[in-house]
């Protein structure tokens, strides 16, 4: 729960508008950064085209980039 918090508290100051009582998104998009993250496993290869670090580098940029975005 610590860490969840710690990650919604920063994707609210990247975006405060995902925080909104008309539209509450915050939440939604935290738990989609933990989605995308737990299910690595199940597709990522050591051995394939992609580093650890190279993902890294995409999933950060999706979702700072993106929470940036969301409406």
């Amino acid at each position: 729960r610590r860490i969840v918090e710690h990650f919604s508290q920063v994707l609210r100051q990247l975006n405060p508008r995902l925080d909104s009582r008309e539209r509450p998104l915050l939440m939604p998009v935290t738990m989609s950064l933990f989605g995308m993250l737990n299910w690595t496993y199940m597709w990522f290869k050591d051995s394939g085209r992609l580093c650890r670090e190279d993902y890294a580098a995409i999933a950060t940029t999706l979702i700072l980039e993106g929470a940036k975005a969301v409406r």
